[in-house]
């Protein structure tokens, strides 16, 4: 996501725990927020930070390098993170997963062919679930949940 020009933008990093895998594969992620009073408004939709959903208000200080660093949670957006891998079959598919995402009132990002992360409105995580859980039954993809707001059905 390209920040308006309007609108001042920082850059929040968000330390990640990396599995015996190496997964996620970077150590540190940088998530997009707004300066509003008393916090910063996350603006994009996390890739790999756990706990966190696009509009949720979180606080940030320095870090050494004078960075902005993820401290907490203020206040929840309401919304929920979900990612998605779509089977290498499925590659030319991604166009029509994320109609499918949009068309139920969630969000997505694409990072590369297969990888996308989804911003999920608490309205439309039933329909959102379902769908991923479907695809996931049939071997399509597999999803993961990096913050619920709810409990999905």
């Amino acid at each position: 996501m390209m920040p308006d020009a309007d609108i001042h933008h920082v850059k929040i990093k968000f330390d990640l725990e990396q599995d015996e895998d190496g997964y996620p594969p970077y150590a540190a992620e940088n998530v997009w927020a707004i300066e509003r009073p008393g916090g910063y408004e996350l603006d994009n939709i996390p890739w790999y930070a756990k706990g966190v959903s696009c509009g949720d208000l979180v606080e940030a200080s320095p870090d050494e390098d004078g960075r902005l660093s993820f401290d907490r949670v203020l206040r929840r957006s309401g919304n929920s993170t979900l990612r998605v891998w779509l089977s290498a079959a499925e590659v030319g598919e991604c166009s029509k997963v994320r109609a499918v995402i949009e068309q139920a009132g969630a969000t997505s990002e694409l990072n590369g062919a297969r990888f996308l992360s989804v911003d999920v409105p608490a309205a439309s995580l039933s329909a959102v679930w379902a769908y991923l859980e479907a695809g996931e039954t049939r071997g399509t993809w597999e999803f993961e949940v990096g913050h619920l707001a709810k409990t999905p059905p």
